[in-house]
């Protein structure tokens, strides 16, 4: 027999993307270079499964179903748990030593094609990222092409405090351990299972921070040696947990699901084998100085697992992704009725002005005090429909105590009050960055650099977006404080209020293209004001009928080529500063667009949507060009009407007087405005 052959594997052929399909019994008869046909094991028909081979995006079309890899394996799932039949359950369950009802649990399922059962595991979000499969007398083994992971993070977001999260030793004990406290009345504490004693990864530690946490491993070598690594790397993420500390008496190898079985089979009351036996028996557990956690170690990751890897996706559509916001403005500039309009639009489940949302709930640290807060939570949901307001009410949780993110504690209250949700919040929304620093330096990094650290720590534990409400410089062109801020945050917001006109521009956007402009009105409602949409196109009539601006942009337009300033001015016939200031908000307001540095600088006029196609105004111009104030635009035509309610009242004096009374102590102006 000729050496060197070799079994031809399933997978020889098939390109990385597809491997997720082919191992959970995909056949694929045919094939292009952008799609593969085959069947897949939920198909009523064969040949209906055509799949992108570049991306892994998949078209069902008999059943007319579609999605990623995920959402395959979410199906492949929901197929296994339907195989899962009577018989199947009671044969896991005589392996396992375990009742039937046991075995019960969601996303523990059969594959007929392989004769294994299978496990599906999901992040914190529930999207099914793996699903391990093992035979009665085998070894698990992960879904081709997926990372292992732990089995029921999931349920993490059903934590709440007093809830202790136990994590175990394998798919066995979670089963045993879910029956042992269901049997008790603890129906409220959480399982989670690691697929191995010596696996637990570095990141695997984040989801448990501001948690009650317990370790559950086995009497053995193996089992004590995961129980240090675990809590050493918990500690390094801040956590710190209790460990279930074996009798002397109790034999070696002796794991949960035994000791669970033998309290069966000897009649031990289970309620006295889960508080004597394991309950009483947790300890913090002590390490020597070489087992202490040390500074993580680098991972790198190939960039095809990069490429590879989950986009984030976002909490409000093309505008905010689940990381760290900054919205800049100088006070009295009506950020804080920005936030709040954000916050109802999540809360009710309501697009924001046409931009779909990830509905939950927000919580809203108004650290400046209440005030007036109930009258423009009443003008903010005024235009709701009464369920939407209800949905809005009950989601939406505010605090007028100021915590300090700069200190390690403090985040972890704000993870501790969000545990006791239903499902963790979309959204926490700190107003303002000063308020929620005292004793610290906006100006010192170090002190910028911890209040990241706890913002960070907040976004990791509940997955949410961070928003931040922060200050300008005196001049109004910059944000205040360390430049660790900028360098941290994911996206950074201004706002500009001229009269009763709010401009919102995005002046970092790190992982997607900059939006448009979006132009808002203050429209007065009883005491207080609320926010509408105005029509992009509205605000460029708006600006182009105002004189020098209209001049500029008119000789911008005959043009249709780049232009210099001297050119400019004498097209439009202005001076130097007028035609500065007309350019500046032509700019701002997305209808010209700039290119070149201060001294070689041309425009042109934008294309029809709004948006130029060259370098827009950059944040050194913006500094030089912002000693002026911003002079009045053609936004100006968009005053509010004095208030239907209380006449005599215009939105800018309702909005001042809003202002004037919120709390806190007095410096000679408002503190920190709106």
């Amino acid at each position: 027999m000729e050496r060197g052959w070799q079994v031809k594997s399933k997978f020889d052929g098939i390109p990385e993307p597809l491997y997720q399909f082919v191992d959970h019994g995909v056949e694929f008869s045919s094939h292009s270079d952008d799609q593969w046909c085959g069947t897949a094991p939920f198909s009523e028909k064969d040949d209906h499964l055509y799949v992108d081979p570049a991306t892994g995006k998949w078209d069902e079309k008999q059943l007319g179903v579609s999605g990623n890899a995920w959402t395959f394996l979410e199906k492949m799932a929901h197929h296994y748990r339907e195989q899962f039949t009577p018989d199947k359950q009671k044969a896991l369950a005589d392996r396992f030593g375990l009742p039937v009802d046991a075995v019960l649990v969601d996303d523990v399922g059969y594959d007929p094609n392989t004769n294994a059962y299978t496990f599906a595991s999901r992040n914190e979000k529930g999207t099914v990222l793996d699903i391990r499969r093992r035979k009665l007398n085998g070894k698990p083994m992960s879904t081709k092409g997926c990372k292992v992971r732990l089995w029921g993070l999931d349920s993490l977001s059903r934590a709440k405090p007093g809830t202790r999260v136990y994590i175990v030793e394998g798919e066995s004990d979670r089963l045993a351990m879910l029956w042992l406290l269901k049997k008790n009345g603890r129906l409220k504490d959480v399982v989670v299972s690691c697929p191995g004693a010596g696996v637990f990864k570095d990141d695997w530690a984040k989801p448990f921070v501001g948690m009650d946490v317990a370790t559950l491993f086995d009497k053995d070598d193996a089992g004590q040696s995961g129980t240090k690594q675990v809590h050493a790397k918990l500690r390094t993420a801040g956590v710190t947990a209790k460990a279930w500390c074996h009798d002397d008496d109790w034999p070696d190898g002796l794991d949960l699901r035994d000791f669970t079985t033998h309290a069966r089979k000897t009649k031990i009351p289970l309620t006295e084998c889960l508080n004597s036996g394991i309950i009483k028996r947790l300890h913090p557990l002590e390490l020597e100085d070489d087992e202490r956690p040390t500074r993580p170690r680098l991972v790198f990751l190939t960039a095809d697992q990069v490429m590879n890897t989950e986009p984030p996706g976002y909490i409000v559509d093309g505008v905010m992704p689940p990381g760290v916001i900054v919205l800049v403005a100088p006070p009295a500039n009506a950020k804080s009725f920005l936030a709040l309009d954000l916050a109802i639009s999540i809360a009710s489940d309501t697009p924001w002005h046409g931009r779909e949302v990830e509905a939950g709930y927000v919580m809203l640290v108004n650290a400046e005090g209440f005030g007036t807060f109930g009258q423009r939570i009443d003008a903010a949901i005024s235009a709701l429909p009464p369920e939407k307001q209800r949905l809005a009410l009950s989601r939406l949780l505010i605090t007028g105590d100021a915590p300090a993110i700069h200190r390690q504690d403090d985040p972890s209250l704000i993870i501790e009050r969000a545990r006791a949700l239903d499902e963790p919040p979309k959204l926490v929304v700190l107003d303002t960055l000063a308020r929620c620093m005292p004793g610290g330096d906006e100006n010192a990094a170090q002190d910028m650099g911890s209040f990241i650290a706890g913002v960070d720590k907040i976004r990791d534990a509940l997955g949410c977006a961070v928003l931040i409400l922060h200050h300008t410089i005196k001049d109004g062109t910059t944000e205040r404080g360390s430049s660790a801020l900028r360098g941290a945050c994911d996206v950074m917001l201004f706002c500009k209020l001229r009269d009763n006109a709010l401009t919102v521009t995005f002046d970092k956007c790190r992982d997607f293209a900059p939006p448009d402009p979006m132009h808002f009105a203050l429209q007065p409602h009883k005491e207080s004001v609320r926010l509408v949409a105005v029509d992009p196109s509205a605000a460029i009539a708006a600006i182009s009928d105002k004189l020098k601006p209209g001049m500029v942009l008119r000789a911008l337009k005959e043009d249709g080529d780049w232009m210099s300033l001297s050119k400019i001015k004498t097209k439009a016939r202005v001076g130097d500063s007028t035609a500065r200031r007309a350019l500046r908000d032509l700019v701002r307001a997305g209808l010209a667009e700039r290119k070149g540095n201060k001294h070689d600088a041309a425009w042109r006029v934008a294309d029809s949507n709004g948006r130029g196609k060259g370098q827009t105004v950059k944040a050194v111009d913006r500094k030089i060009e912002g000693k002026r104030s911003l002079r009045s635009t053609g936004l100006d035509r968009l005053k509010s009407r004095e208030s239907a309610e209380k006449p005599g009242v215009s939105v800018k004096r309702s909005l001042r007087s809003s202002s004037a009374q919120r709390t806190g102590p007095s410096n000679g102006h408002t503190p920190g405005g709106p």
